[in-house]
């Protein structure tokens, strides 16, 4: 649980380092991260935990796997055109090819640096946020 800890706390940074004002949830297991994409238990608040306007996931979580997480929401129609980007440091052939099974939308191995952190992190939210032009909503 420490290393999850601190790989977020990791992430956290590099996007403040990059400047990112989107509000980031981060969130600690497979279980968690279900509960707060579906806003349930204590997320179901949506103005405090608002819909997120794209996923970082990553593989190895505590409970739940990140493919099994990616599975439950491409399986519900409200949440399916969420965005999902694995962000982890499998470099496993399978588990690229599990993801994208599954409708990942992008696949990204962790950098070693953290400055190449901070311009992946860049990078992932120009696009997403920025350049990227989404299908309206389910309702």
């Amino acid at each position: 649980m420490k290393t999850i800890t601190f790989e977020i706390e990791l992430l956290l940074e590099a996007f403040n380092k990059a400047k990112i004002t989107t509000p980031v949830f981060a969130l600690r297991s497979g279980e968690e991260a279900l509960d707060y994409i579906f806003g349930r238990n204590r997320f179901f608040d949506r103005k405090k935990y608002p819909e997120p306007a794209f996923i970082l996931l990553d593989l190895q979580l505590p409970g739940i796997s990140g493919h099994d997480v990616l599975k439950e929401i491409r399986k519900t129609d409200r949440i399916k055109r969420i965005p999902v980007i694995i962000l982890t440091s499998s470099t496993q052939e399978g588990d690229r090819i599990l993801a994208y099974d599954l409708g990942v939308n992008s696949y990204i191995v962790k950098p070693f640096g953290f400055e190449e952190l901070v311009n992946i992190s860049e990078m992932i939210h120009e696009y997403w946020e920025i350049i990227n032009c989404m299908p309206p909503k389910e309702q």
